[in-house]
């Protein structure tokens, strides 16, 4: 099945959000559509037809009711139901009464999470020991010399009889009955020399079992904002604690807009927090490699990482959180996705990667343009050239005629400059382009390729569960204050890099609007590919473009 994006109006010769003044958002607002088109005509007579038409408008008005305001309420509150007992019980009576529900993938979502950790606990329970189950098995103590033994019965198999000291006769039950008085007790007769019996084993101790791993269903959706008292009262309850944070991009960087927001977090989480939650950046030997954090931080208690899902843009879902999307969401439009319904698509993928996590949306940026060795000014002039950039840009650009270039990692840029006719980077504020003299003489914008890039804070099952209400409620509302003070700033800073560019006597060009109509074209296609690839992208795909101007 294929999934046809929603085209995006393309901006003027003058890209979208260069405009140095700032306007204040709000990030929370979901689009909603509205309804266009003249006004209905009154028809002329109040007749039967004009009765029939008032008819039908009450039915259509009480079928858009229905679907639109009493449907997505009772859903709603057999969701918030089933949320509250949050048992398999509850998911299951949800998905049978809402089948068609807004809330049926998390439901049957949750559902396997309960299942699987009763299953875990249940194979944790100790089991009883091997010689416990075969008590009946063990050989009873033989009788004192002296106890009075009663004659066996004629059918009852008759022990050896000796001799002589030292032989063992066998007897026939007849001859062990005819030589044994029942009044009698049986005089004690020499036993053989045979070994002892070997002594009854001592009851084994089955070893523990190891303890089921951490729990942790994706959320729904990201907690709404607290009030200041709110917050306040969060920090008097929390208990003070001190975390272990990893960074995984930009580390040890300094990238004006991209690595001062980790910086921004932790000074603002210390503030909400009245300085009792504390992080402490892992330097040196402890640093993790970009790759590594992600696992780490899911196994290791107390680890927190600052990471992006552009890190995993080979795939496709990945590139779409990362806000790494041609023509796609612009940083506040990316905050607003994620705060509907993007951050649970993110951490159900996490989860589908064997590793959940709790990812929260932390930070926002963006990349205002790319470097091209020559200037660019129609479609054809893409053709053979040697490009870098995501890959989404690149399928995109690939069907312009590019020619892309595979890099084992961004790294590895500035060595492969002198082969390279166009990078599309994350940022243009790095070393390998303002502190040297012309390293690629132009610079085209807007930032087509990573209209959006996002930060997202990891936190792994046994750490996020050892949080307090309060303690998570900070964290959460530490990363929400960051992301709307960098959706906000984005116009501003990026105004700022085109004017540091400028500066460096670069050659500063917007993409013209054959080139933005061609790759807008382009980008569809290959959007519209990737969404049969994989079963969960489609329904990534439908959200994002619900949110797109």
């Amino acid at each position: 099945m294929s999934l046809p994006p929603q085209a995006a109006s393309l901006p003027g010769d003058n890209a979208r959000g260069l405009s140095p003044s700032v306007r204040r958002v709000t990030f929370d607002d979901i689009p909603s559509s509205q309804p266009a088109g003249p006004h209905s005509q009154r028809s002329g007579g109040w007749g039967i037809v004009g009765a029939a038409i008032f008819s039908g408008i009450l039915a259509l008005a009480g079928l858009w009711y229905w679907v639109q305001v009493l449907a997505p309420e009772r859903d709603e509150a057999a969701w918030r139901a089933a949320d509250r007992a949050r048992t398999i019980a509850a998911y299951d009576r949800y998905i049978t009464v809402q089948p068609s529900g807004r809330h049926v993938g998390e439901a049957r979502a949750r559902r396997a999470a309960l299942a699987q950790a009763a299953t875990l606990a249940a194979n944790a329970a100790p089991q009883p020991s091997a010689a416990s189950t075969q008590g009946d098995a063990t050989p009873a103590s033989p009788p004192p010399a002296n106890t009075p033994v009663s004659p066996p019965s004629p059918n009852a198999a008759a022990p050896p009889v000796a001799d002589q000291p030292g032989q063992v006769a066998q007897a026939s039950p007849v001859e062990v009955a005819a030589n044994t008085t029942p009044a009698q007790p049986v005089a004690p007769q020499p036993t053989p020399a045979t070994p002892p019996p070997n002594p009854t084993p001592a009851p084994q101790t089955a070893p523990p079992s190891p303890p089921p791993p951490a729990t942790l269903v994706p959320r729904s959706n990201l907690p709404p904002a607290l009030t200041d008292s709110a917050i306040s009262q969060a920090a008097a309850s929390a208990a003070p604690a001190t975390w272990r944070l990893a960074t995984a991009v930009f580390n040890g960087a300094t990238t004006p807009g991209f690595t001062d927001q980790q910086t921004d977090f932790m000074t603002e989480l210390g503030r909400l927090s009245a300085s009792k939650l504390q992080l402490s950046p892992l330097s040196g030997a402890e640093a993790l490699a970009s790759t590594a954090a992600r696992s780490e931080v899911s196994d290791k208690p107390g680890l927190i990482a600052w990471h992006s899902p552009a890190l995993l843009w080979q795939r496709p879902e990945f590139a779409i959180y990362a806000g790494s999307v041609p023509f796609g969401l612009t940083p506040t439009e990316h905050v607003r996705w994620m705060r509907a319904e993007g951050a649970r698509f993110l951490e159900e993928a996490y989860a589908a990667l064997g590793k959940p996590v709790r990812a929260i949306p932390c930070g926002v940026a963006g990349g205002p343009g790319a470097w091209f060795r020559k200037e660019v000014r129609s479609p054809s002039d893409f053709n053979n050239l040697r490009v870098y950039g995501p890959p989404l840009l690149t399928q995109t650009l690939q069907k312009l005629g590019a020619r892309p270039v595979s890099l084992a990692s961004s790294s590895e840029v500035q060595g492969a400059l002198s082969r390279l006719d166009a990078v599309f980077w994350v940022t243009p504020l790095t070393d390998i382009f303002v502190t040297r003299q012309r390293t690629l003489p132009v610079y085209h914008y807007p930032g087509i390729h990573n209209p959006a890039y996002m930060f997202d804070l990891l936190i792994g099952p046994a750490t996020w569960n050892a949080m307090s209400e309060a303690q998570q409620q900070l964290v959460d509302q530490t990363c929400r204050r960051n992301l709307d003070k960098w959706a906000t700033a984005f116009p501003a800073t990026q105004n700022d890099a085109l004017n540091r560019i400028r500066s460096q006597r670069t050659v500063v060009r917007p993409f013209t609007r054959p080139i933005r109509e061609a790759l807008q074209k382009a980008v569809n296609e290959v959007l519209s590919e990737e969404s049969t690839k994989t079963p969960h992208i489609i329904n990534v795909l439908q959200s994002y473009n619900r949110f797109r101007r």
